[in-house]
């Protein structure tokens, strides 16, 4: 066995990009919001990756990753020669509110997404490859699809064949599916 990639700090490289105001941020108090702990994770674990998964989206592999402390879910995908890409990054859940106000709201998200399962297009009632994502403070039980954007849909890099044909340039999770909310611990 060899290693055949090392994310380095694309994962807190990605986040700061994306999320830069809740940067290594976590869930607090009932009554902070998400900005109260923004870089409070940089000198633990950073996001804490906590779940990992692999699926076929169209003809590309696809790592996902969720990572506990942010609770968000991130895509890369895999090359047939062994070539890593960063797809997306999506953290469900509100941020305008206390986390007293985004629960009363719904608006929740996956907090601490303790685990996610991939289900592939062939299994999926939607012919659609899914991901199902457990968060274990926020008590949820959600479902997200994968979906391939055309370049014109991205803003990953739109890439060109030497036949002017365009290639798919990300993917990303769609809206959630379907969410069941338990009790905020």
């Amino acid at each position: 066995m060899s290693r055949v990639y090392d994310s380095g700090a694309d994962i807190e490289i990605q986040h700061a990009k994306k999320y830069p105001k809740i940067f290594n941020g976590q869930m607090g108090d009932l009554l902070t919001t998400p900005f109260d702990s923004f870089d409070a994770r940089s000198d633990d674990k950073g996001p804490e990756v906590e779940a990992l998964d692999v699926c076929k989206a169209g003809n590309k592999t696809i790592f996902v990753i969720c990572n506990e402390r942010i609770s968000s879910i991130m895509l890369y995908s895999l090359t047939d020669d062994f070539e890593v890409k960063f797809e997306s990054i999506y953290r469900p859940g509100g941020l305008n509110g206390t986390w007293q106000q985004l629960y009363d709201d719904r608006n929740i998200g996956d907090i601490d997404p303790e685990d996610c399962r991939c289900i592939s297009a062939e299994d999926s009632p939607n012919g659609k490859p899914l991901v199902m994502v457990s968060g274990s403070v926020s008590g949820t039980l959600s479902l997200y699809e994968i979906e391939i954007l055309l370049p014109e849909e991205s803003n990953q890099g739109n890439t060109t064949t030497d036949s002017g044909a365009i290639q798919a340039a990300a993917i990303s999770l769609t809206g959630m599916i379907a969410v069941l909310v338990a009790t905020l611990l």
